[in-house]
């Protein structure tokens, strides 16, 4: 090949370059880029009074605070959601569920990890996966969380449903099942109302294992 062809092929991708380049540039300019959107769930306060005595005569006070929040990257969305709680201000009771979701964003199905902790430690940590779209063919909100890891299956159910006037209702089943031993049973039911768009009463029952002797009952008030 003579010294002129050289010349020339090498312009002629010079140039595909300078117009690809060019191209481009144009293109970038008239697309925005994507910023991350930055989402707010439900986020409240509930402070409950248990409606039983101690044995010292006085009535635990139950503080939670849940958190829902998420972050939309494109079509990836990631999500956490906290139950935090203590009874009597006292740090030494403190409990924490606190789950984080992976997925694309507006799928009802979500990797998910889920941990429990105490005030010393985070004492468990589940992989499994979040499905939130059964709940809203029932017209409600909620999801199923199941998850495990190398000592039990966990199984969480929560369904929430308006019932008009201000009322709603929800429902919690939470089951793990160690491998080769019984499964553990919590349920709880809450009868919500709301007073304003921010302040709600409720009354709750808690109980573990389905026994009677193992249930409360408990009355308070939730701020978003």
């Amino acid at each position: 090949m003579g010294l002129t062809k050289v010349i020339k092929m090498f312009k002629k991708i010079k140039n595909a370059i300078l117009g690809a380049t060019l191209a481009l540039g144009l293109y970038a300019g008239t697309v925005k880029a994507e910023e991350p959107k930055f989402n707010l769930g439900y986020n409240a306060l509930e402070t409950a009074v248990d409606t039983e005595r101690t044995s010292e005569g006085e009535r635990t006070i139950r503080n939670r605070l849940f958190t829902n929040v998420s972050l939309d990257i494109k079509e990836l969305e990631i999500g956490y959601q906290g139950l935090n709680e203590v009874n009597d201000w006292d740090s030494d009771s403190y409990f924490g569920r606190n789950r984080f979701m992976f997925g694309k964003v507006d799928s009802p199905l979500k990797l998910l990890i889920d941990t429990k902790a105490n005030k010393k430690e985070i004492f468990d940590t589940k992989v499994g996966a979040r499905y939130s779209g059964l709940m809203q063919k029932l017209g409600g909100y909620g999801n199923i969380d199941m998850s495990l890891d190398d000592e039990a299956l966990n199984l969480n159910l929560f369904y929430g449903k308006p019932l008009g006037k201000g009322f709603s209702v929800e429902f919690s089943q939470d089951i793990t099942k160690p491998y080769g031993e019984d499964a553990s049973y919590y349920t709880e039911l809450q009868l919500n109302k709301s007073l304003t768009d921010r302040i709600s009463l409720f009354g709750r029952l808690e109980m573990a294992e389905f026994d009677n002797d193992k249930k409360k009952y408990l009355v308070g008030l939730s701020i978003k």
